[in-house]
């Protein structure tokens, strides 16, 4: 149903705090961005903020983002941003060590960004080509507007007749018809390792190089000063490893493998 194309639009969940200043948005008609952002609930349509706060590290926050003014950012700035920031909080929690569950949340809030992104681009080719159909479309546009611009603006009464009629009879397009979460296992998959699964890799290479150095993982004898240690053997003997390259990420691999226990020293 398109109602859950619609991001699982929660209208409590998008409210700007009341304590916020904030514009309304009087006008009757959008451009073909601000048709897919209308689409997706951002700013319920009528609300936005009239200035952007960037956070600390330069990033634009995703509340921020979904209510700035449609003439402020782009469709695809506003979704470049919100993957972006879906990956930086993955980055961080990498860089900090967090537990796996954080990290496969933090994960899905990635994969969630791309699809959310997928979907807005096929809505926003759907509505392209409603256009292209001229005088067949079901599009109207709001000719003052349109010509002032020198870009087409779509009249919202269209826009939400148009979007309704497919939620309520259905469409050949999937991208009116297919709900986002539906398409979260068909998001491109990076030619890279995902960092969570590069992550037990690591693991699993320390682990099995001190098998084969005869130890015992969760038992392993004390450093002593008059010869090498294992974790001095083991790293010397993976790194050339391609999944060591980082300098860091052998002792950030070795610390998780001890706080969860696969590797302690003799008592």
């Amino acid at each position: 149903m398109m109602s859950e194309f619609v991001m699982d639009y929660d209208p409590a969940s998008e409210d700007i705090p009341v304590e916020e200043d904030v514009r309304f948005d009087t006008s009757t008609s959008c451009t073909l961005d601000g048709a897919v952002m209308r689409l997706l609930g951002w700013n319920n349509g009528y609300l936005y903020r009239p200035t952007i706060q960037m956070t600390g590290d330069g990033l634009i926050s995703d509340d921020q983002l979904k209510s700035a003014h449609p003439s402020a950012l782009s469709l695809g700035e506003r979704l470049e941003g919100m993957h972006d920031n879906a990956k930086q909080a993955l980055f961080a929690a990498l860089e900090r060590n967090a537990p796996h569950t954080e990290l496969d949340l933090l994960e899905e809030k990635v994969k969630r960004a791309r699809a959310i992104a997928i979907e807005a681009l096929k809505l926003k080719e759907a509505i392209a080509d409603e256009l292209a159909k001229g005088k067949e479309s079901k599009l109207r546009l709001d000719a003052e507007e349109s010509e002032l611009s020198g870009a087409q603006y779509i009249t919202h009464a269209s826009l939400d007749h148009w979007f309704s009629a497919h939620n309520s009879h259905g469409s050949t397009s999937q991208a009116v018809s297919k709900p986002v979460d539906s398409l979260s296992d068909q998001t491109p998959q990076s030619p890279h390792k995902a960092p969570r699964k590069r992550m037990r890799d690591q693991e699993k290479a320390i682990l099995q190089a001190i098998e084969d150095f005869g130890f015992t993982a969760a038992s392993l004898p004390a450093w002593s000063h008059s010869e090498a240690g294992v974790k001095a053997k083991v790293k010397q003997s993976l790194q050339n490893s391609p999944l060591f390259v980082a300098k860091t990420s052998f002792d950030k691999s070795w610390g998780r493998l001890r706080d969860q226990g696969a590797i302690a020293e003799k008592p």
